[in-house]
């Protein structure tokens, strides 16, 4: 587990990445890998300041990039 400080710095390093915002996202929320590439923007109540994970997406050999629910009843 990263303290704040290496939060902070791994943040400054990947801050011109595209990928930023999907960094920035993990360390706020802590979601999986699968759970936040699963995310839709029918995830998101911008009204509510809600997200939702109600699927994640994975890459399976042989079957290319599979949706699916999340691990547990915990993550849904």
């Amino acid at each position: 587990m990263w303290n704040v400080s290496e939060i902070n710095e791994f943040l400054s390093k990947v801050s011109e990445n595209h990928l930023f915002p999907a960094y920035h996202l993990a360390v706020l929320t802590g979601l999986r890998r699968s759970e936040l590439f699963g995310l839709k923007w029918d995830s998101i109540d911008l009204i509510g300041s809600a997200l939702r994970v109600i699927r994640t997406l994975q890459r399976i050999t042989g079957h290319q990039l599979v949706e699916g629910q999340p691990k547990t009843a915990r993550s849904r």
